[in-house]
């Protein structure tokens, strides 16, 4: 649909075009549950308490709204460059406009803190935590001008949301407030900040052909073998805060090693992907790479579904 046809849109229409553009549900919400579910069972597994469907189902609905929040905060960052580089995008093209943008952010906000509330005042804290830090992420810390020249850096402040958006489940899921939390389970909640990594390394890594004119790159930062090795680097962190978890806490089939061994097995698919890509650089390995990490964390938090079951 050209702009023009677009023009005659009904909001409700506009956004829903954005949705399907920038948010697709049939990838976003099976990845969302997967995460919901996979640190609502390890955390209820680790506090010993019971955790119910209508819980989860809740802590699913508020982190739906999260990532879309956090979508539209991205638009909204992202809208002068891509007037220049990606003018296709959906603020770009105005099929919405920036104003309308933040005006949904802001309402999704507030649905997000009463969706949490309905379990009472610490699940709301624990949310409002990961709600206050989105925020100054949309701000950019308020050093934007010296944070944003550095990619990783950049990247990093920002994904450790992952942390607190998995610390909001396990409250939502459990009813255990953040307060009773035994050490491990923060160490546990570090682990979604190396895969939210994984991700965001591996997405913008890409073959010489691949690469967009004035737009920055883990590849084009380090080089390929340089961008495949800071990736594995979060694969190796997250294996690692599996393996210091006590004993006992991932299941295991009867007469399996350390349960953490069988998340170490799932590092080789985006290892070896990635070796192949470090040594021919081509656009097949470039996509076969950013694929291979995609299903790792798929992989990765199904497992952790089934080892908190």
């Amino acid at each position: 649909m050209s702009p023009t046809s677009e023009s005659r849109l009904s909001t409700p229409r506009r956004w829903m075009r954005f949705v399907r553009e920038r948010f697709p549900p049939h990838l976003h919400l099976p990845v969302i549950a997967l995460i919901v579910t996979a640190n609502g069972l390890m955390g209820a597994r680790m506090l010993a308490a019971p955790v119910g469907a209508l819980r989860l189902v809740v802590a699913f609905v508020a982190a739906v709204l999260f990532f879309f929040r956090l979508r539209c905060f991205d638009e909204i960052k992202d809208y002068r460059v891509d007037l220049e580089l990606n003018p296709a995008r959906p603020l770009a093209r105005g099929l919405l406009t920036v104003r309308q943008t933040k005006r949904m952010f802001l309402i999704l906000t507030l649905i997000e803190l009463a969706v949490a509330a309905v379990f009472g005042f610490a699940a709301l804290c624990v949310h409002a935590l990961a709600v206050a830090y989105s925020y100054l992420m949309y701000r950019e810390f308020f050093v934007g001008r010296f944070l944003r020249p550095h990619l990783t850096s950049y990247a990093v402040t920002h994904t450790f949301v992952s942390v607190l958006v998995a610390l909001s489940v396990v409250t939502l899921a459990t009813g255990v407030p953040a307060s009773g939390f035994p050490v491990a389970l923060f160490g546990f909640a570090l682990v979604n900040w190396a895969l939210f990594n994984v991700f965001e390394f591996a997405r913008k890594t890409f073959a010489a052909a691949e690469e967009t004119p004035g737009a920055d790159s883990y590849s084009r930062r380090f080089g390929p073998r340089g961008a495949v090795v800071l990736c594995g680097s979060q694969i190796a962190g997250a294996v690692l805060l599996l393996a210091l978890l006590p004993a006992g806490v991932l299941r295991a089939p009867v007469g399996w090693p350390p349960a953490w061994t069988l998340h170490a097995g799932l590092g080789l698919l985006p290892l070896a992907a990635g070796f192949r890509y470090g040594w021919k650089a081509n656009a097949r390995a470039a996509r076969q790479y950013r694929g291979a990490c995609g299903l790792y964390q798929l992989l990765f938090y199904a497992l952790l579904t089934w080892q908190g079951g």
